[in-house]
């Protein structure tokens, strides 16, 4: 048993580190690839919902700004720079 939920972890990690650094190609194949495998075995509603995924997915990077996740939307805005000076150390007691 434990070795079942040691290999369920495992393939959970590896399936989260492929889709936040696989090229977006790479996923859109694997999961129009996932969804032909799904549409063979009969499962025609998990096939559809694999490939609207994938068109949903594919349009919102595309730099449209539509879902609002291309980037901040305040461009303007710049952070400011942080630096300790000797000054600012001479009020502030030893530790």
């Amino acid at each position: 048993m434990q070795e079942l939920v040691v290999a369920v972890i495992v393939v959970v990690a590896a399936v989260a580190v492929m889709r936040r650094y696989l090229p977006r190609t790479v996923k859109r194949g694997l999961r129009l690839g996932a969804a032909r495998a799904l549409r063979a075995l009969g499962w025609e509603s998990a096939a559809l919902r694999l490939e609207r995924e994938a068109e949903a997915a594919a349009s919102c990077l595309t730099g449209c700004g539509s879902c609002g996740g291309c980037g901040p939307k305040d461009a303007g805005v710049t952070q400011t720079e942080f630096a300790i000076t000797p000054e600012s150390m001479k009020g502030n007691p030893r530790r």
